[in-house]
C-alpha cells in the first residue's frame, strides 16, 4: 500500500470538486465575456467560485482576481508594482532566501534591473528576526515587502499581521504568498490588513491552472501592471478567456475548505505528530522549523549521515 504525503506540492482532486467540474464541462463551454444567454450562464459560474474565493478570505468579490496559480500571481504582484518605477537608484524590495522558488526568482530579475533586495535573515529554526525587518524598513525607501504565510518546506508560520503593520507604517506595500496557507488554517485578510495575497486551487483540493491574487480594493487600480496584455477580462488586471470549468472547482474547493478546514486540520496534525513522535525514537533524528507555529501538514525532519535525497527516493 502507497501513502501519498506530498500534499505541500499538490493535493488529489476533491470528490465534490470532480463532480461539479464534470457536471459543468458540457454547459458553460461559452466564453463569459459574450453577451447571449450561454455567454451569461458561463459568467455567472465565474462569479459564484468568485464569490466563494472571496469568502474564504475574508475579501469582497472586486478584491479577487484569478489567475493560473500562485506562480503567476506572485509574478503579477512583483512585477507589476516595479514595472513603472524610472530611477537611477530604484527603492529597495525586503524579502527572505526562505521563499517559494516563483518570488525568488522574480526578485533576482528585478535585482538585475536595478533594484536593491534586502534578503532577512532566519534563526536556527527558520523564524524571520522582525526588529531586522524594522531597521530595514527604517534605513532606506522600500517599494514592496514580499514574505511568506507559510513557509512551504519547513512549515513555518509568520507573524503576518505584524509584518503588514510595519510594511505599512514606514510606506511599503506588502505580499504575501500565502498558497500553503489558505484552506488550511484561517485566514482573514481584513484582519491581516495585506495588500496582495496569492493562492492556488491545487493545495487545496481543486484542479491545477487556477489559482487566485487578493488586490486590497482601497489601493490605486493602477498600481500594479497587468501581467497580461489583451482583453479587459478581469476588469483589466488578467487578459484572456477564463477557464470556467476549472475556476468552477475552485470555487467548490473553498467552500469545502470553510466546512472542513478544522475537522482536516485536527486530523493532519494528529496524524503529523504521530509520525514525528515515532521518527524521533530514531538516533540522530531532529525536527526542523518552528514546531509551536507551523502549517497543520507539515513535517521536515533530518538525519544524522543520510542523504535526504536519497532517503526520498
Amino acid at each position: 500500500m502507497r501513502i501519498y504525503f506530498d500534499h505541500n506540492a499538490s493535493t488529489p482532486l476533491h470528490p465534490e470538486v470532480l463532480q461539479i467540474q464534470n457536471e459543468l464541462s458540457s454547459l458553460s463551454f461559452a466564453n463569459p465575456s459574450s453577451l447571449y444567454a450561454e455567454g451569461r450562464f458561463a459568467r455567472q459560474v465565474i462569479e459564484s467560485a468568485r464569490a466563494e474565493v472571496a469568502c474564504l478570505l475574508g475579501a469582497e468579490k472586486e478584491e479577487i482576481v484569478f489567475t493560473s496559480g500562485g506562480t503567476e500571481g506572485n509574478n503579477t504582484v512583483l512585477l507589476g508594482v516595479c514595472q513603472d518605477i524610472e530611477s537611477s537608484r530604484p527603492p529597495q524590495i525586503i524579502s527572505s532566501q526562505m521563499e517559494h522558488p516563483s518570488v525568488l526568482a522574480c526578485l533576482q530579475m528585478l535585482e538585475k534591473r536595478g533594484f536593491r533586495i534586502y534578503w532577512l535573515s532566519v534563526d536556527s529554526m527558520g523564524r524571520l528576526n522582525l526588529d531586522e525587518l524594522e531597521n530595514a524598513l527604517s534605513s532606506d525607501p522600500t517599494r514592496l515587502v514580499t514574505l511568506s504565510f507559510c513557509n512551504h518546506e519547513i512549515g513555518n508560520i509568520h507573524p503576518i499581521e505584524k509584518i503588514a503593520e510595519l510594511s505599512h507604517k514606514y510606506g511599503a506595500l506588502f505580499h504575501c504568498d500565502a498558497t500553503q496557507a489558505v484552506g488550511r488554517i484561517p485566514v482573514d485578510v481584513s484582519r491581516l490588513a495585506v495588500d496582495f495575497m496569492t493562492m492556488s486551487a491545487h493545495k487545496i483540493y481543486g484542479p491545477k491552472g487556477v489559482g487566485a491574487l487578493y488586490y486590497r480594493r482601497s489601493l490605486d487600480e493602477n498600481l500594479v501592471a497587468p501581467f497580461l496584455y489583451g482583453g479587459a477580462q478581469e476588469r483589466g488586471r488578467r487578459a484572456g478567456t477564463e477557464n470556467t470549468v476549472a475556476i468552477a472547482g475552485f470555487g467548490k474547493a473553498c467552500e469545502l475548505s470553510l466546512t472542513e478546514m478544522e475537522s482536516r486540520r485536527r486530523t493532519t496534525e494528529m496524524l503529523r505528530d504521530r509520525l514525528e513522535t515515532a521518527l524521533l525514537q530514531i538516533p540522530g533524528s531532529r525536527v526542523h522549523g518552528d514546531r509551536i507555529s507551523r502549517a497543520p501538514g507539515t513535517c521536515h525532519m533530518g538525519f544524522d549521515g543520510v542523504d535526504g535525497e536519497l532517503l526520498m527516493a
